[in-house]
């Protein structure tokens, strides 16, 4: 075998290993691969040292690749691992490539039960080198950026109507909060629902550098913790806008005239709970409101709107702690549901003197209703249920 062949198959060549060897050259891969590479390990394959293990796999697609270079039986694949190194690719990358084309045509030959195609095997190799799982991470995020909202239909089945770039989709969005005593007094923000849209930042600073820490001190709560005086002029009852650019500095403005509620905009929540509701997904988090409404109008929120929490109210939702509960029709029983973590429960209520069909009770007269899981929450968001 030439010295080329010798340096792509093999990581170094002990002195007891013929190339040419069939066996020691199994050897020599066993001990490569035994591990599994990073080119291979898919996150959710356990290797029990069974024959049809995946190491196992490995290590045959290997050596019946190192069969064909070394006879160069079929010609392809020397010419292909040859124009692979010329590209500047190394020896990892080229023989996973190389495994990957042959793995390919092998499993279709095994599905559709017929004999192997040396022509389809041509081809796998022609269509190298694949891109990298990187590589195909930026290409979609790419798109996203593009395309966004994209179609589930455009993709692969998604569980979801619509995919986005979560980043990308809400960069430069401006979401309102207001401040209560407690925070004024601790300096910290309220960040679980009002300003949901921002939960994809972990790092927060402001614009001279410091820090704004994310935390949470139980199961459904997020808040930020400023540095002293961040909140300084602010009383409790002020409405802020926020903003966070892309590198995640945020910044803060008092409104002196606070937001109104938009009709329209409390419509448009609404509409987006309401499709929310119909795909099954109950409760509704804050952020899916968010990107439900940016999908419809990207630029709702470009500019200072009423808090969120207001127009959850206003469209006849509910937040009761970290959650937003049903309320029962009045003169009627019914069991909800609650996700808390993984914990599904179910609770019955009932209440007196119904008001017309499809009404919804006043914001400011809720009726009681114990949540049903009665756990304390490890994993919860803040999400919406309706008033029924």
């Amino acid at each position: 075998m030439d010295a080329d062949k010798v340096e792509l198959l093999f990581d170094g060549l002990p002195r007891w290993a013929d190339p040419d060897n069939p066996d020691d050259r199994a050897a020599l891969f066993a001990e490569e691969l035994g591990q599994g590479g990073p080119e291979y390990e898919t996150g959710d394959e356990a290797d029990d040292g069974s024959e049809d293990g995946p190491a196992s796999l490995r290590l045959a697609l290997r050596q019946v690749i190192a069969n064909q270079i070394a006879e160069e039986d079929p010609p392809e694949v020397w010419a292909t691992a040859q124009r692979l190194m010329a590209g500047g690719h190394d020896r990892t990358t080229v023989l996973a490539q190389l495994d990957l084309a042959l793995a390919q045509v092998m499993k279709i030959t095994m599905q559709e039960r017929r004999p192997f195609e040396a022509s389809e095997y041509a081809a796998a190799l022609d269509r190298l080198p694949l891109p990298s799982v990187a590589e195909m991470a930026e290409a979609l995020i790419e798109i996203a950026r593009e395309r966004q909202p994209i179609e589930a239909d455009d993709l692969d089945r998604l569980a979801a109507d619509l995919m986005v770039h979560v980043a990308s989709f809400t960069e430069g969005i401006v979401l309102t909060h207001r401040l209560d005593d407690d925070e004024i007094s601790v300096g910290t923000m309220n960040a679980v629902f009002d300003l949901a849209g921002f939960d994809h930042f972990a790092d927060l600073r402001l614009a001279d550098g410091r820090v704004v820490e994310p935390f949470s001190v139980q199961g459904g709560h997020l808040a930020w913790l400023g540095p002293e005086g961040w909140l300084s002029g602010l009383v409790a009852g002020d409405v802020v806008a926020v903003g966070i650019d892309p590198e995640g500095v945020v910044s803060l403005e008092r409104l002196h005239d606070p937001p109104p509620l938009d009709e329209e905009l409390v419509s448009l929540m609404r509409s987006v709970y309401d499709a929310e509701v119909a795909e099954g997904d109950l409760p509704v988090s804050g952020q899916q409101l968010v990107l439900g409404m940016l999908a419809r109008d990207r630029n709702v929120l470009a500019r200072p709107r009423a808090p969120l929490e207001d127009l959850c109210v206003a469209a006849g939702l509910e937040r009761r702690g970290d959650q937003r509960w049903p309320m029962s029709r009045r003169g009627t029983t019914r069991s909800d549901y609650g996700r808390c973590g993984g914990c599904t429960t179910s609770s019955t209520t009932k209440t007196s003197a119904a008001p017309g069909p499809g009404s919804w009770e006043s914001a400011t007269t809720p009726t009681p209703i114990e949540p049903p899981c009665s756990r304390q929450p490890t994993t919860c968001t803040t999400r919406l249920w309706p008033r029924w």
